[in-house]
C-alpha cells in the first residue's frame, strides 16, 4: 500500500522567495510578516520533513520514472527496438526526438539533486541554527537525503560520464558549472553512502530504520542506503576503477551481504511447485493488484527502493506524470493490450530465457495467451499486425508491469510502482562478486552461488554454477525490461576481461561513445566550461 503521496509536498511549492522592490515611500518597504520565505520557513520539523519528501519528487516525473528513462533504457540495448520513427536510430543521437527525452532526463536529476543539496543545507545545524527538530531527527532526515543526493549523482555519471558534481544547492544564475571525474563522483557518492548508513566521518551511527511504518512505507532505509552502497562499489569497478578491482569487488559483496543480513527481504515464494504459481509469485512484483491471493507488488518483501505513483486527482493529466498526477504514463507505449506498442521485445531476448522458465510467461506475451483487462475482462494476445506486437516486432509482447493490464487510451495512466531496486538484484550483484573475484563455489547464506540458487529456486530451477554465462541468463531472465541490461553491457565491457564484446552484443555501438549519453546542448550553451561526452 502506497501513503506518502509525494506531490503534496514539493519543495518548490515551500520556498516561495520573496522580493522586495526598493521605493522611496516607506510604506511600500513593509514586509508582508506573514509571507513565506525561505529564511522564515525552515523552522520546524514539518518543514523539514516536507523539504525532505519533496527531494523524492523528480523520480516519479515525466523526466525519469514516469516515462523517459524506461523509454530510453529499454530500447537503448539489445534487449528491447523502437520499430518506428523517430525513436528507431537510439544509437544515432544527432538526431530523434529522443535528444527531447534525454535533455529531461539530464535537468530532471540535477533537479532532483538540488532539492536534495538544499534540504541538506537546511537541515545542518551550523547553517540553520533555527530549527526546532530533535537532534534523531535531524539526523534520520539527513541520512535519507545523503543517499537521494547519492542516488542522483550515481544516475548522473552513470548515464551522463563525468557533469558537474554537486555537493551543494548552487544558486547564483552567472554561475559557470564544469565537468567532474568519475573518480570525484564515485567518492563523493561512497562518502554519502557510508555516512548514510553510518559509517563515515559524518556519522558513525544509523538512524535510517530498518523498516519503515505503515504510514512511511516506500521511504529510504538502512536496506536502501547499503544496496545503493554495494551497486556503487560494484559500478566503481568498471567506471572508475582505482588500482586492484578486486578491493571494489570487495567491497561491494561486503554491503551487499549486510542488506541480506539484515533479514527483513525475502522473494516472493510460489504456494504450490507448479508453473503457474512460479508465474504469479514473479509477477506479483510488477502490479498494484492481487493475483490469486499473492501480496502486491508495490512495496512488498522484495522491495528496496522503488518509484511511487497511485491514483491521479480529481482534474489531473495523465500526461502530467509526477508533477502534477501520481500515476505514470507507460501503459500507452510499452503495453501489448491497447496503446501504441512502440517498442517490442527483441527475439534475442526471448532466447536468453532457460526451456521452462516460468520467468518467459511472466515476463512476455505469446500467441494466444490470457491478458486481463482494465476492466477484468480477458482478451487473447494476437501477433496479428496491428493488434497486440509491436510495430515490425517478432510477434511477442511485454507482460511485465502490464497483468493486470491497466488503462491504455491516450492519457491514461499506471498506478503501480517501477522498481529501482529489487532484492532479487541484490542477489545477482552479490552474485556477481563472488564470480569477480574467482570464487565459484560459495554456497553458504551470503556467498555468491547461494545468492544466484535462491534467485533460480524461486521459480523452480535447479542451482546452475556460477559461471558469467549463467549471471548473465539470469540477469536477463530476472530484470529484463528493469532498464538494467545496457548498463550491464557497458560495464562489462569496460571491465576488458573477456566476459563480452559490445560491438557483438549491438553492433551499432560506437566504443568511447555510446558507453554514456550526450550532455545536452542547452547545458553547454550555458556553461562555457563545460566539455561534452567523447564522439558527440
Amino acid at each position: 500500500m502506497k501513503i506518502i503521496k509525494l506531490k503534496k509536498y514539493l519543495i518548490g511549492l515551500a520556498m516561495v522567495s520573496f522580493l522586495v522592490t526598493s521605493c522611496e515611500n516607506d510604506f511600500l518597504d513593509i514586509q508582508n510578516e506573514n509571507s513565506i520565505t525561505e529564511e522564515t520557513y525552515f523552522t520546524k520539523a514539518e518543514h523539514a520533513y516536507a523539504s525532505m519528501i519533496g527531494s523524492y519528487s523528480k523520480i516519479k516525473s515525466w523526466e525519469l520514472y514516469g516515462a523517459a528513462y524506461l523509454r530510453i533504457w529499454n530500447s537503448y540495448s539489445d534487449l528491447g527496438k523502437f520499430h518506428e520513427d523517430p525513436y528507431s536510430t537510439l544509437m544515432d543521437l544527432s538526431k530523434g526526438a529522443q535528444r527531447g527525452d534525454i535533455s529531461g532526463f539530464y535537468q530532471g536529476l540535477y533537479i532532483g539533486l538540488y532539492r536534495a543539496n538544499k534540504t541538506l543545507q537546511k537541515l545542518d545545524p551550523e547553517q540553520n541554527p533555527e530549527m526546532d527538530i530533535s537532534e534523531d531527527l535531524r539526523n534520520e532526515y539527513t541520512q535519507e537525503c545523503l543517499t537521494l543526493r547519492a542516488y542522483y549523482n550515481f544516475m548522473l555519471t552513470v548515464f551522463f560520464n563525468e557533469p558537474p558534481l554537486l555537493l551543494k544547492p548552487y544558486e547564483d544564475p552567472t554561475y559557470d558549472f564544469t565537468n567532474n571525474t568519475r573518480e570525484e563522483f564515485y567518492t563523493a557518492i561512497i562518502a554519502d553512502l557510508k555516512n548514510a548508513v553510518g559509517e563515515g566521518d559524518k556519522f558513525s551511527k544509523a538512524y535510517l530504520p530498518i523498516e519503515r511504518s505503515s504510514d512511511q512505507i516506500g521511504r529510504i532505509t538502512q536496506g536502501t542506503a547499503l544496496a545503493l552502497l554495494g551497486k556503487a562499489y560494484l559500478y566503481k569497478a568498471s567506471h572508475a576503477p582505482a588500482g586492484n578491482r578486486s578491493e571494489d569487488y570487495t567491497n561491494a559483496k561486503t554491503y551487499l551481504k549486510k542488506v541480506v543480513n539484515l533479514g527483513v527481504y525475502s522473494l516472493i515464494q510460489p504456494k504450490a511447485p507448479e508453473h503457474k504459481e512460479y508465474v504469479y509469485a514473479f509477477l506479483s512484483n510488477f502490479t498494484d493488484k492481487t493475483l490469486s491471493n499473492y501480496p502486491s507488488g508495490d512495496n512488498n518483501s522484495e522491495s528496496i527502493f522503488e518509484a511511487q505513483f497511485g491514483e491521479n486527482g480529481p482534474g489531473t493529466d495523465g500526461w502530467e506524470s509526477g508533477s502534477h498526477a501520481d500515476g505514470h504514463i507507460l501503459n500507452p507505449w510499452y503495453s501489448a493490450a491497447g496503446g501504441w506498442h512502440s517498442i517490442g521485445p527483441t527475439q534475442k531476448f526471448a532466447d536468453f530465457f532457460q526451456d521452462g522458465d516460468p520467468r518467459y510467461s511472466g515476463t512476455l506475451y505469446d500467441d494466444g495467451d490470457s491478458i486481463i483487462m482494465a476492466d477484468g475482462s480477458i482478451e487473447m494476445y494476437s501477433t496479428e499486425p496491428g493488434k497486440h506486437s509491436a510495430k515490425n516486432g517478432v510477434g511477442i509482447g511485454w507482460k511485465k508491469y502490464f497483468f493486470p493490464q491497466g488503462p491504455t487510451d491516450n492519457k491514461s495512466y499506471g498506478t503501480n510502482n517501477i522498481k529501482i531496486i529489487r532484492y532479487s538484484d541484490v542477489l545477482l550483484m552479490l552474485a556477481e562478486c563472488d564470480l569477480a573475484l574467482g570464487i565459484t563455489d560459495n554456497n553458504a547464506v551470503g556467498g555468491g552461488l547461494w545468492a544466484m540458487s535462491e534467485v533460480r529456486a524461486r521459480v523452480g530451477l535447479d542451482p546452475a554454477p556460477l559461471t558469467f554465462e549463467n549471471l548473465e541468463r539470469e540477469r536477463v531472465s530476472e530484470l529484463g525490461f528493469e532498464a538494467l541490461r545496457y548498463h550491464d553491457l557497458v560495464r562489462w565491457n569496460l571491465l576488458n576481461n573477456g566476459w563480452i564484446t559490445m560491438s557483438e552484443e549491438i553492433p551499432e555501438f560506437e566504443e568511447n561513445k555510446n558507453e554514456y549519453l550526450p550532455i545536452p546542448e542547452t547545458e553547454l550553451t550555458m556553461n562555457p566550461g563545460l566539455m561534452q561526452n567523447p564522439g558527440y
